[in-house]
């Protein structure tokens, strides 16, 4: 009986969810925010400085899954935190995800 108990304890606990500390998920923040300013703000701007469609396509055609999981690691990261900032570079993700669609179609 105490050996069904301990085992039941162990499997609740492993069940729950693991929280995370305010501290940890605002430094996780971070750290994407920081992510997003060095790594893909630039390479939008890029994007959308092309005049060239095959070009653009190319270039979407290279990142498109890397932004894709970017977006949503921020997400993650940032969720519960409404910042200007963060709210930005989500809307740029997504922003860049609809324009690429239009540019160069589903891949």
């Amino acid at each position: 009986m105490l050996k069904r108990l301990f085992l039941a304890a162990t499997l609740g606990a492993l069940a729950a969810p693991v929280l995370v500390s305010p501290a940890a998920a605002d430094t996780s923040c971070r750290q994407a925010l920081g992510e997003y300013k060095s790594k893909y703000e630039p390479f939008l701007s890029e994007f959308y400085n092309m005049n060239d469609k095959a070009a653009q396509c190319a270039l979407v055609d290279q990142r498109r899954r890397e932004i894709r999981n970017f977006g949503t690691k921020l997400k993650s990261a940032c969720t519960g935190t409404s910042t200007d900032q963060v709210q930005s570079a989500r809307d740029d993700i997504e922003t860049f995800a609809l324009t690429a669609l239009n540019i160069c179609g589903p891949q």
